[in-house]
């Protein structure tokens, strides 16, 4: 990507900018190709924090940005920086602000009522109380990036899915971002984990922690469950829709648990048969990214990077995440920004 706009200091209406200027990756219209902008730098609110980007990373819900399809649920403002993930530095914070100071190292997940801003960007101002907790200190900044919405989509689904020591647990999906770090969480809980994945995913799922793994590249996974795999006690699944969720709960007895982060359990419909189930959004509490920088620095989870693209390369890591991933896939954007 060597094409460099510049944007009017009139992005947004009732949003004041300064006369600073700053690198992002912006789309003017749904379904344009990402560029790199000149763009001018936020305000600083009383109770916001400037943070200096190090890096982001790539998630499916950039894609359905870029697609246009984020439209049908969130409000949004054009042109939308691009990106939800960080890991950067406090440089300078508001008149009010009391919980961090310039200099200190910072993570989190960018989700405004309205999309507008993004993380894809050298800069980002941000509310101290909301979005943004203390980086892991057994991380360098570019696994703290990959982190957040990943990590804490997967917090959600294995808080869901409760596993408890020897209980077995498919987890579909397991290549992605999503999965891998729910695997990790479930065999720090104890959990026995059965992991989807392609022949050149399986070294490295077992050595996430998996039991063992299921090739869906040649295997029908539901068939290969029901005839290799008794007493499945938990399921994540971050790819399927409702038949194939469905196919792979009626495999459960009673006292089951569910969690998918496409929408595709019927909840009503499994505890009928006395199976706990929930579909799972990811959220940005600070509450839940501490609880994910503890984990890290406790060593139940390591990001599994797949490869590192620097911001001026960001349409080509969007191609590299769309053909598929086996891990994360990471934008480095200020010096620092790699481990």
């Amino acid at each position: 990507m060597t094409v460099m706009s510049s944007l009017s200091v009139g992005l947004h209406r009732g949003v004041s900018y300064t006369e600073r200027a700053m690198r992002a990756i912006v789309i003017e219209a749904f379904g344009d190709e990402p560029k790199l902008a000149n763009l001018p730098t936020r305000e600083l609110g009383p109770n916001d924090l400037r943070v200096r980007i190090s890096a982001s990373s790539v998630n499916g819900f950039d894609l359905s940005v870029i697609d246009g399809t984020v439209r049908t649920w969130m409000e949004y403002e054009l042109p939308v920086t691009l990106g939800r993930d960080f890991a950067g530095v406090v440089e300078e914070t508001g008149a009010r602000v009391s919980r961090y100071g310039p200099g200190d190292e910072v993570f989190g997940c960018f989700f405004p009522m309205t999309l507008r801003d993004g993380t894809w960007a050298e800069h980002l101002v941000v509310p101290e109380d909301m979005f943004v907790a203390r980086k892991p200190r057994s991380l360098g900044p570019l696994e703290a990036a990959t982190l957040p919405l990943a990590g804490i989509a997967a917090l959600k689904t294995t808080d869901i899915v409760d596993a408890q020591e020897d209980d077995l647990v498919l987890v579909v999906g397991a290549t992605g971002g999503v999965g891998g770090y729910a695997l990790q969480l479930l065999r720090a809980r104890g959990a026995r984990v059965v992991a989807t994945g392609t022949p050149e995913d399986e070294t490295r799922l077992l050595s996430l922690g998996a039991e063992s793994t299921i090739d869906f590249t040649s295997t029908d996974v539901v068939s290969f469950v029901r005839d290799h795999w008794k007493g499945l006690r938990g399921l994540i699944d971050t790819v399927n829709g409702a038949a194939t969720v469905a196919q792979l709960a009626a495999l459960m007895e009673e006292g089951s648990r569910i969690a998918t982060t496409t929408g595709a359990a019927d909840i009503d419909a499994l505890a009928r048969r006395g199976i706990v189930a929930g579909n799972i959004f990811a959220t940005a509490e600070p509450e839940l990214l501490e609880r994910l920088a503890r984990h890290a620095d406790d060593g139940d989870i390591k990001p599994p990077i797949d490869r590192v693209y620097p911001l001026g390369q960001a349409s080509e890591a969007v191609a590299h995440f769309r053909a598929g991933t086996h891990g994360k896939v990471a934008i480095s954007i200020a010096p620092g920004g790699g481990n």
